[in-house]
């Protein structure tokens, strides 16, 4: 139990690089968040220096009609996004698509609504401030859940990342950290030595010392680390074998073709199915190759190749570009302008590749 409490006083002697974050080990450009006052564990709500927004009120500085403003999603494409929780319960999911485009994980930003209306449904406009609360939210599991709980609102449960599982399993000598039980088994570990009065410095110190101390790939600083002395992977020169994480399945690789339909200055787009892969969002029509053209053409052309990975699969993808013989479109596609394709629909980023061809159209 020592050595984890070492680690916080270690971490408090030296500063935190600006360019730290919690799920991602790369520099970032962005400036450090403002440090906000910890609320005391079971401080009443109405102590709290910084109240939470209530649906209504707005929680970021209002939108720039313009495009340019701060609000709860960024206004990239075609006016304000929403700026308080009742307008992300409320924004129709295709302007919501739209706002998220070239993110990725879509998912995410259905789950951001999702949880946004659980708040104005179940919480009275009133963001959860328990672990148990959090945890109800779509898209919060335990990590998100005890990192919020913990930093915002000094609940003493652990936040257990990647950053962390490598710590942990370096330190202690073992466990495949892609095993759910050996997850649980750290978790309690790391609950039972969790200082109350500051979860929130402990967490964030085991996440930074992951982040930039203990890399992965074997690459860790140990020179720096303030665990060193008792830490068992290095003792044992073993920091290139933990943690233990068992391989992942190859990604499958599809060929396709992907057909940019042209008619009278604007393109042809299909709707992909609600559940699965890019789920909902729009894109241009394709099929595994080889596949023949799904409307009568008047003339076909080859256009630019691209690839797309995705975490389970890869797109190795060849565009033909097709001038169509008639403006008829098979059920549910549409024709879109630059305008509309700007403003209306959102086409993912694993398309990316063929945006030149499309705009040099339109």
């Amino acid at each position: 139990k020592v050595w984890l409490h070492y680690i916080i006083a270690g971490s408090e002697k030296k500063e935190v690089p600006e360019e730290s974050c919690f799920e991602s080990t790369r520099p970032t450009s962005h400036p450090p968040a403002p440090v906000v006052p910890r609320k005391r564990p079971g401080a009443p709500l109405a102590e709290r220096s910084h109240p939470l927004p209530r649906v209504g009120q707005r929680d970021h500085a209002p939108a720039d009609p313009g495009g340019g403003g701060a609000g709860l999603l960024p206004p990239l494409h075609g006016g304000p996004a929403p700026s308080t929780v009742a307008d992300l319960a409320a924004v129709e999911e295709d302007r919501l698509m739209k706002l998220w485009q070239g993110l990725g994980y879509y998912n995410r930003a259905r789950n951001l609504q999702k949880a946004a209306r659980q708040v104005a449904e179940d919480f009275g406009g009133v963001f959860p401030d328990t672990y148990e609360g959090l945890l109800t939210l779509s898209g919060v599991g335990e990590y998100t859940a005890g990192a919020i709980a913990s930093i915002a609102f000094g609940v003493p449960v652990p936040a257990v990342d990647g950053n962390v599982l490598r710590v942990v399993a370096r330190i202690s000598g073992g466990g495949d950290i892609a095993r759910p039980d050996t997850k649980a088994r750290m978790r309690a570990a790391l609950q039972a030595v969790l200082p109350v009065d500051a979860p929130g410095d402990f967490n964030q110190a085991l996440m930074e010392l992951g982040a930039t101390v203990c890399l992965p790939n074997g690459a860790p600083l140990c020179d720096r680390c303030p665990a060193a002395d008792f830490c068992t992977a290095r003792r044992e020169e073993r920091t290139g074998e933990l943690p233990v994480k068992a391989a992942k399945k190859a990604r499958r690789i599809e060929t396709r073709t992907v057909f940019l339909i042209f008619w009278e200055k604007k393109v042809a787009l299909r709707r992909r199915p609600g559940r699965g892969l890019l789920a909902g969002l729009w894109e241009y029509p394709n099929e595994l190759s080889p596949a023949p053209c799904p409307v009568e053409a008047a003339g076909l052309s080859d256009g630019p190749a691209g690839k797309h990975i995705f975490s389970h699969i890869e797109w190795h993808m060849t565009a033909q570009i097709v001038e169509a013989a008639s403006p008829e479109l098979p059920e549910g596609w549409v024709w879109a302008d630059r305008a509309a394709l700007e403003r209306d629909y959102a086409v993912p980023n694993a398309f990316q590749a063929f945006a030149g061809a499309v705009e040099a159209r339109l």
